[in-house]
């Protein structure tokens, strides 16, 4: 069991939940579908841990994110349609009703801890750790390396 879900990890093949009843195959992950459930996340409203009652009722409303979250996760980010043919224009269409499907399954028909358990689930699959180790390695090859510099005085009264 262990070593089947490695090998679906490392090899990223899809995989399947449940949600409310229905399955959804979730996209294996892209750096683009990372970047856009960053995004995603800096609207989720801020909810004090102390009061989560008071701050629920109140801040509710703007967590409908939490519907783009999910079907982000299960779809991927769908690309910018570049190739204006009418296979193209279809596929993109298509992967798009699938989103809006997924946005709408997640609000209405699955119970918030459902929803929690799914999306642990998929980001547990999603390869954060290793987007984290490129932009870590990137930053640290943009850092300016201190040249060798020449001991100068200053000019002026002495």
């Amino acid at each position: 069991m262990v070593e089947k879900k490695v090998a679906d990890t490392i090899l990223q093949s899809n995989f399947t939940v449940e949600a409310g009843g229905a399955k959804f195959n979730v996209a294996p992950p892209r750096t683009a579908t990372i970047i856009r459930l960053s995004e995603l996340v800096v609207n989720l409203p801020m909810i004090d841990s102390k009061e989560y009652l008071d701050e629920v009722l109140k801040k509710g409303r703007n967590a409908k994110v939490i519907g783009d979250v999910f079907a982000l996760l299960v779809c991927g980010e769908i690309p910018p349609l570049r190739i204006y043919s009418p296979v193209s224009i279809f596929a993109h269409f298509k992967r798009a009703k699938r989103y809006r499907k997924a946005k709408r399954h997640a609000l209405y028909r699955v119970t918030p801890r459902e929803l929690m358990l799914l999306i642990s689930q998929i980001l547990g699959r999603q390869e954060i750790s290793d987007f984290f180790t490129l932009i870590a390695s990137l930053r640290n090859a943009n850092i300016l390396r201190e040249t060798k510099t020449t001991p100068t005085t200053a000019s002026g009264q002495q």
